[in-house]
């Protein structure tokens, strides 16, 4: 039986990690974009995050998980597989191969499923991966004790924002992330990649798409001591923990021009109207006392003093993140350019309006058709 395993999952034909690695990566006339999540575990289980890993220089951004700080990230998504076959006797080295959590055979997962599903069945053994998740969750608590609380303190240790403009998989997206674990503030302007949400339940849950677009993003981390200091005022001002019961609102953002309800709702295209209407977003707070709230929110169903949080908040913030930068290392403030990035985004994304664009400036404009062609090439 263990050898039929071996054989019917082509484990004596695996190559090394970097030959899946450039399948993934390396080669232009297919590339697969994303991170190849390893299956290693059940889905659902504890050691489901795909970290970063710094040595995959030609893959795209990795997923995002807001709802933990990046310690918890880091120790989620480790994982190392070695795998080695002798024949005669143990002196024989037939095969050897080492695999980490990005780049491994197809087959990896089933063939560790039906591995272990026949030593644990011939052994009688437990098995131990029914208690990994809690092996794990110990773990973590061990290391990062900080992440328990003490019952007693209830302060902010983690808290993430996450804006999305023409809905969830296509769109424009803005972040703000403190993070009490790793001290830091991290803030980022692109489109998201994978994106789950991690909630009281610790299991992440997917939260939107691949974004499949090309767009440049934008981030910046700021080392801090601890959390801003006017930051939990706005969160207890508004009154944002109660939101994660719903509220009930009916309000939309309120955000320049392009992104506004009432001038999208005036646009005949369609597709123009539902991507300058949508609007989505995901709030975390996490406390010292292990209280996590988790709210999703989307346009239309908006608390009413949304939008006045949300104003104070990035009024602070940004420049908060400013206050030891200076010239070109200052971080944009996102609102001041989101009409303009939406409008070329939405060319991006549907080329023909660009195009009816330009032919309806040819059709009325006193400049030359040169000079019109020049101004469009942006799109």
């Amino acid at each position: 039986d263990l050898v039929y395993i071996y054989g019917y999952n082509g484990v004596f034909n695996w190559k090394e990690q970097g030959t899946y690695l450039d399948l993934y990566y390396g080669l232009e006339e297919d590339p697969l974009m994303g991170y190849p999540e390893l299956e290693s575990v059940e889905a659902g289980d504890f050691f489901n995050i795909a970290g970063p890993d710094p040595g995959l220089t030609q893959a795209g951004p990795p997923p995002c998980y807001y709802g933990i700080d990046r310690n918890e990230e880091e120790l989620r998504s480790r994982y190392s597989g070695h795998v080695a076959v002798y024949i005669d006797d143990e002196d024989t080295l037939y095969m050897e191969r080492s695999y980490g959590p990005y780049g491994v055979p197809g087959e990896y997962a089933q063939f560790r499923k039906e591995f272990w599903d026949l030593i644990v069945g011939l052994l009688g053994l437990p098995d131990w991966r029914s208690g990994l998740g809690d092996w794990g969750r110990e773990t973590l608590h061990k290391k990062y004790p900080y992440m328990l609380g003490d019952g007693e303190s209830r302060e902010i240790r983690y808290l993430s924002l996450l804006e999305s403009y023409g809905g969830k998989e296509s769109a424009l997206a803005v972040s703000l992330v403190y993070d009490g674990g790793g001290q830091s503030i991290r803030y980022g302007i692109c489109p998201p990649p994978k994106t789950y949400s991690v909630g009281r339940s610790g299991q992440p849950v997917p939260y939107c798409g691949e974004q499949s677009l090309p767009w440049e993003s934008i981030e910046a981390v700021e080392s801090v001591p601890g959390i801003p200091e006017g930051l939990p005022g706005i969160i207890e001002r508004y009154g944002v923990d109660d939101w994660e019961n719903g509220t009930g609102g009916t309000g939309y953002v309120r955000q320049g021009a392009f992104y506004n309800i009432e001038n999208a709702e005036q646009v005949e295209d369609i597709n123009e109207r539902s991507l300058r209407s949508r609007y989505d977003a995901l709030i975390h707070i996490v406390y010292t006392d292990g209280d996590h709230v988790e709210i999703w929110l989307e346009n239309g169903q908006l608390p009413e003093t949304y939008n006045d949080f949300r104003d104070e908040l990035w009024d602070y913030m940004i420049p908060y993140m400013n206050e030891d930068r200076t010239g070109a290392g200052t971080v944009p403030d996102w609102r001041e350019h989101i009409d303009q990035w939406g409008e070329q985004y939405m060319h991006i994304k549907y080329p023909y309006m660009a195009m009816t664009l330009m032919m309806a400036d040819l059709g009325r404009s006193s400049r030359s058709n040169k000079e019109i062609l020049k101004d469009h090439k942006r799109f």
